[in-house]
């Protein structure tokens, strides 16, 4: 016995078992009041509570005074478990659910109630998926249904966690996309340069002689000029082949979804300068008309 009063704190573990119900505390209290206090209420050296809640209450009704005993132990949890689980009438889901709850302050739990891993684990799932249904399972709920539940939500958090890994992927994979793209822009601009003016094109009309205008006798035209003639228009076909399959292309295809601006400008860039040479190729023939056949240039 002690002579040390209870501060009106109690003990979490114990906390965790559930007050005996009124009309049970009544049938307690008259037993009380009728033979006396037959277990002493335990306490801890502070003074919480460790044992004995139903007992103190029914004192209280009884009108009959209590008495404690110290509990001098290092593991008050284990003590608190051992106690009530021997001495209640607990389904095994109700202890398997104490003793997880009480986990974190006793490792002794499994080995007092003798729980089996699988249902230590339901136990544990249901704390940490779905914890308000732990407090109903320590009265009399169902284990099973509270670790399906459990499960259920597990599910769904892991599937959200999935989802949002997912898009941190596609996030990064679509800047590192960005990085690429923004390079290669950058690449085929330094590469080709600014963008280039078109100059005023040549007029590409041949006027004819006037009547008092006498055209040139066309020149002799040796069979080396000729070959030359032929593999010039020759490459020419070959390079308007090879722009009309270009301007056939679709440039939006593969673009959607960013920016197409930088290789737009190189684009126009490059053509520009294809459409310079051309002119310069034009005048170039021009210049070798005779003045009665040149072409005239015409104000655009």
């Amino acid at each position: 016995m002690t002579d040390m009063q209870p501060t009106g704190e109690v003990h979490e573990v114990a906390t965790l078992f559930p007050m005996l119900a009124g009309d049970e505390l009544d049938e307690l209290a008259a037993d009380i009041a009728a033979h006396g206090l037959h277990e002493a209420i335990v306490l801890d050296r502070d003074g919480v509570l460790l044992d004995g809640r139903n007992r103190l209450e029914a004192c209280k009704r009884a009108g009959v005074e209590p008495y404690f005993w110290t509990f001098e132990g290092d593991d008050a949890a284990a003590f608190i478990i051992s106690t009530n689980i021997h001495r209640r009438h607990l389904t095994k889901g109700q202890r398997a659910m104490a003793v997880v709850m009480a986990a974190v302050r006793t490792a002794e739990g499994a080995r007092l109630i003798g729980a089996s891993e699988a249902l230590v684990s339901k136990a544990q799932a249901v704390v940490q998926y779905a914890r308000e249904l732990a407090d109903q399972v320590l009265v009399g709920g169902s284990l099973d249904q509270a670790y399906a539940e459990a499960q259920r939500r597990k599910n769904e958090q892991d599937e959200a966690w999935s989802e949002a890994q997912r898009l941190r992927r596609e996030a990064k994979r679509l800047e590192q996309q960005e990085h690429t793209r923004e390079a290669s822009v950058q690449l085929l601009r330094e590469e080709i340069g600014p963008e280039i003016p078109i100059t005023v094109a040549p007029d590409l009309s041949i006027r004819g002689a006037t009547r008092r205008a006498v055209p040139d006798p066309a020149p002799a035209l040796r069979k080396p000029s000729l070959d030359a003639q032929h593999h010039t228009l020759q490459v020419l076909r070959k390079v308007q082949q090879d722009l009309d399959a270009l301007a056939a292309i679709d440039p939006s295809d593969g673009l959607e979804g960013w920016d197409p601006t930088g290789q737009v400008f190189a684009v126009r860039s490059a053509v520009a300068g294809i459409v310079n040479v051309a002119y310069a190729i034009a005048r170039a023939h021009n210049d070798c008309l005779s003045s009665a056949t040149r072409l005239k240039a015409v104000p655009s």
